[in-house]
């Protein structure tokens, strides 16, 4: 009777440690998901993060081509002003030289060559 009560307490005390055995792979299988949590939770701050940068690299790129554009819009405000400027002065010079040639024709007509 010894060896079959020393048997059952063996069986016994196999049947605890297999328990506590699977306690510690749950125990094992909530830290890994606990880890695993953590590394996602570090993952999604760093695209954060990243996310961020890319707003503020945005917002300096909209800066960047507005200030371009109003560049651009003066510079052809400029141009067209200097086209406008041109257009009048080539208009001013051949209303003078039809003028002259106007003033010509009246004093050759008043002198008697035509």
């Amino acid at each position: 009777m010894g060896v079959k009560q020393a048997a059952l307490f063996w069986e016994s005390q196999v049947k605890t440690l297999e328990k506590e055995v699977e306690q510690l792979r749950s125990t094992v299988f909530l830290l890994e998901e606990q880890s695993q949590a953590a590394e996602a939770r570090e993952e999604m701050e760093e695209w954060k993060e990243r996310v961020r940068n890319m707003g503020e690299d945005m917002t300096i790129l909209r800066l960047e081509v507005m200030e371009w554009e109003d560049k651009e819009m003066a510079r052809r405000k400029r141009e067209k002003a200097e086209e406008e400027m041109s257009r009048k002065a080539a208009e001013e010079i051949r209303m003078k030289s039809l003028n002259s040639r106007e003033k010509l024709r009246e004093h050759f007509y008043e002198v008697g060559h035509i």
